[in-house]
């Protein structure tokens, strides 16, 4: 655990919820951060928090790597 998720920086919160800072919904926390990440990627899918930046710029796996731009898989002819 790295301390304090970068989720808070878009809601205040009060005891088990946040509330968005943007729409003033309340958000139920249950002792973690998932719905208010969840919140976030559905209710407002323009805002990127440091996670889902990290994930974005890490690229996909090694399978994809394989793969040319339109999803198929690459041949090598030797």
């Amino acid at each position: 655990m790295s301390g304090k998720s970068d989720v808070w920086n878009h809601f205040i919160k009060k005891d088990l919820e946040g509330t968005c800072i943007y729409s003033l919904q309340e958000v139920k926390t249950k002792r973690n951060t998932t719905n208010l990440r969840n919140y976030l990627l559905r209710r407002r899918p323009r805002i990127k928090t440091v996670s889902q930046k990290k994930k974005s710029k890490s690229g996909g796996s090694k399978r994809d790597d394989a793969r040319n731009g339109d999803g198929n898989e690459q041949v090598s002819e030797t």
